[in-house]
This record gives structure tokens, sequence and C-alpha cells, in this order.
């Protein structure tokens, strides 16, 4: 039997992937069908990506079916494909080699010459988004694979030259244990994803293992201000050099400013040289922290700091991070990705660096798991907050079998308020929210619906055409 590596190497293998309409798997069938492979896939639902693909002359099957397992070379399938389905049982039935996504991608990697990935339990997407664009302006023609859509590339993926391959690189059921990079970015080591992992000891345990995973010949960059990477740092084997803004990082940032809007500005002190200044165009100390490990992974791949400065200072951020969405009765509506305590602070100390006259933040906890598990953590943080509203748990893949819910975070709150229906928080917010406030939606699952409710709604209030709203 072939390896996945032989197929890849074969002119026009035929490739079909078994759920491809998700983001990564998506992005994995444009690459393939781009290096001259033939490629076919099946989904339950259309969507936006199932209909890029079809545009680029993809085969898309809307059921998933034995019969749709023809005499293929390989046979994709995610970590949500259960053992079960029809397709995986006739591929190995048929004797066809199958491979889960990340071993896949793993695999892919090997045909780059400096595969960049870049892990973390936080600023994973950002971080990514922000290399690539320094790479772009230093008209380097980087391939990108990036877990949520970054306006520059229009996307989540640019296909680009041989050289440099910058993707995420996931912790979760430890896949980025099936990669092979050239430079390994570790952004910050945190208790997170506890329904696979047993403890924080066990999660560093996974970066470290990661880190193994480093090209001989390549790099490893750490958070040298993390207590967490800085615990692995003296078993680390390969070059590693360190960020922050503490003076004994190799880089880190010096004379701090914010503007009005809460964008930060700092120099860039490399090897104890200034490199010069930059200025970032998204907002929070944190993303201070992404900035250095993007330099700093640039500088080591051989980019100048010109284009480094040019392409943070053109790099607006990816997609549902700090994302501001629109007016709402005279209100700045913004959405933000977090979902654990700590990216959740981060996302405060951004607010605190902005001016608005009242603070309306809609938090969406994210998974049964994890609410239970960091439940003081999430106490902490949300108190205080002036105007708190925290509606259902996001499920994703879970069942509720933690006998937890939303509503008791809310009462361990002082002043928050549950809420269970979209509807009910979009006339909550309408009744209170005016000029100079700021209404921010929180959370990995689908709590942005509300601020394109409100906005939907600020609309029609305003065109006079349209059906206007009344609020209750």
């Amino acid at each position: 039997m072939h390896s996945v590596i032989d197929v890849l190497r074969q002119k026009n293998s035929r490739i079909h992937f078994i759920g491809i309409g998700g983001v990564s798997m998506s992005s994995l069938a444009k690459l393939l069908f781009h290096d001259g492979h033939t490629v076919s896939g099946s989904d339950a639902n259309i969507s936006s990506n199932t209909k890029a693909l079809e545009q680029l002359g993809i085969k898309v099957i809307y059921k998933h079916a034995a019969e749709n397992i023809r005499d293929f070379d390989l046979v994709v399938y995610t970590a949500a494909i259960h053992e079960d389905n029809e397709e995986l049982r006739q591929a190995r039935a048929k004797g066809i080699l199958t491979v889960e996504r990340c071993v896949l991608l793993g695999e892919m990697m090997r045909g780059y010459h400096y595969p960049v990935n870049v892990a973390g339990t936080h600023g994973k997407t950002t971080t990514t988004s922000m290399i690539a664009s320094i790479f772009l302006d230093a008209r380097l023609d980087p391939t990108v694979s990036v877990g949520g859509d970054f306006n520059r590339i229009e996307g989540n993926l640019n296909i680009g030259k041989k050289d440099y391959f910058i993707c995420e690189a996931c912790e979760y059921v430890e896949s980025f244990l099936q990669f092979y990079p050239y430079a390994s970015v570790i952004l910050n080591i945190e208790a997170d994803h506890l329904d696979y992992f047993r403890d924080i000891e066990h999660i560093k345990s996974a970066f470290l293992k990661f880190s193994d995973r480093t090209d001989e010949n390549g790099f490893v960059l750490l958070n040298g201000d993390d207590i967490n990477c800085r615990a692995i740092r003296p078993a680390i084997k390969h070059r590693t050099y360190t960020f922050g803004m503490r003076e004994e990082n190799d880089i880190y940032a010096k004379n701090v400013t914010y503007d009005r809007e809460g964008h930060p500005s700092f120099d860039v002190i490399y090897e104890e040289k200034k490199l010069g200044r930059a200025e970032l165009a998204i907002k929070g100390s944190h993303n201070i922290l992404n900035a250095l490990a993007a330099t700093l992974c640039s500088l080591l791949l051989g980019v100048c700091f010109d284009d480094i400065a040019a392409g943070l200072k053109h790099f607006e951020g990816a997609k549902r991070r700090f994302e501001r969405k629109g007016m709402f009765q005279g209100a700045a509506v913004y959405d933000d990705y977090a979902h654990h305590p700590t990216e959740i602070a981060s996302t405060l100390n951004s607010i605190s660096n902005m001016e608005y006259n009242h603070l309306y933040l809609i938090f969406q906890p994210h998974t049964y798991t994890r609410t239970k598990a960091l439940f003081p953590e999430f106490v902490k943080v949300l108190s205080g907050v002036e105007t708190l509203i925290i509606t259902d748990i996001y499920a994703a893949r879970e069942q509720n079998v933690y006998g937890i819910s939303s509503k008791d975070l809310a009462e361990r709150i002082e002043g928050a308020v549950y809420l269970s229906d979209f509807t009910q928080i979009v006339d909550y917010v309408s009744q209170r929210a005016g000029e100079g406030d700021l209404v921010i939606t929180v959370g990995a699952g689908n709590v942005f619906q509300i601020g394109e409710m409100l906005l939907k709604q600020g609309t029609a209030d305003e065109n006079p055409s349209k059906n206007k709203i009344t609020v209750g």
C-alpha cells in the first residue's frame, strides 16, 4: 500500500474528502487541487465553502453514502467523522488508504522549505495572520492556512509558492504532533481543552513534544513571560528564542503608548538593539506579544524590519478578533472570539484603553467542560463588568452531562443578567444602549449573531421603507 507522501508525490492522485465543507478540509482540498490532483468530497450541507469548491471544478456530493467511494488513492476524514461512517467503512473495506486531516496536513508541510507553525492556547489565528501580513508585504508569496477569515487573503487560505507555509498548529487532541515545522512558535500554555487533557502537566508535555517535531536546522520561539513556557524551555532540544515584555527576552517592547482607540505602538528591542518602532492597527496589550512573536519569527527567516513594521501596520485583524461590526443607536458594536478567562481578560484590557460612555458585554460560554473546569476563573474575570449579559452555553461537540449552566455563572456574578434568547438580548440592549456606548459580543460560538441582529434592526429603524422592528 502506498503511503500518504507517495500519494502526494504522484501526479493526478485521486483524493476524496469526507466532510469537505469544513474550514480546514476545504483549504486542503483547494491546495491539492492546485497541485494537480483530482479532488472530490462529500458533505451533509451546502455552504459557502462547498460552493467555492464547486466553482473551482471540485465535485461535491451532498450526502454521506458508501457509493461515493470509488477507485480513490486516498480518503481523508476529520476527527468529527465517526468510525461507523459509511464512506469511511467502505474505503477501508476496499483497501483504500485513509488518513485523518491533521496527518495529511503534516505530510503536506513536508513539501515546503520553511513550514511555520503557530501554536499556543491563545492568539494562534491573530499571530498566524500577522506573520502572513508581514510575508505578503515582503513580497515572499507565502502559502497560508489560518483558522479564521483574514481579509488580506480574502478568506482562510492563500496559495503561494513552495518556500513558506504559514499555518496554525492546534493542540486539541494533540493534532499538532503530526506536523513537521521548521519554525515552531509557542505563544502561551494554559489549562484548556480539559475534555481531552488531564491537567496542565499533560498540556505542557504536549507542547514539549510539539517542540521536538521542529526541524533540526529550525528554531523554537517561546513566550518568555509565560510561566509554563519557561517551565518547558530547559527540556527543548532545538535553538530557542524568547519574546515578551521583560528585558531578559531576546526581543521585547519598550516605550509602549496607545492612541485614543486603544491601538498600541512601541519600540522593538532585539538583542539589546532598537530595531525601530512598531505601530499596530489592532487593539490590546496582548497583541503586542503576538506582534513580537511575529517579528522575531520573521527576523529569523530573513525578513528586514522595514517589511515587518509595514506588515504589522497594515494588519487589521482576523475576523471575530475584536472586530468592529458597525454602529447601533450611536453605540459601537464589536465582536470578539474570546472564550477562555485569559482571553476575556485581554479583551477587557483592550476595552479599558478605549473611550466610551457605557459598556454592554454579551458573553456566551463555549462548551460545558470548559465552563465547569474554569468556573471560578470565569467568575473572577467577568466580575465588575458594567453591564454583563450571559446567554446559554454553546455546546459545540458536547452534551451537557456536567450539571452546569450559564444561569449558574450569572448567579455568581453580581449584577449579571442571564438571558437565553437572542431576541431578548437584542431587546434588552436596544432599550439601553445609546450614543457613545460600546456593545461587544464575546465567545467562540454563534453569539456574533446578536451584533448582526442589532445592526439589522438599526438599519430598519433608519430606513422607513423597511418594516420597523419595535421593542417590546
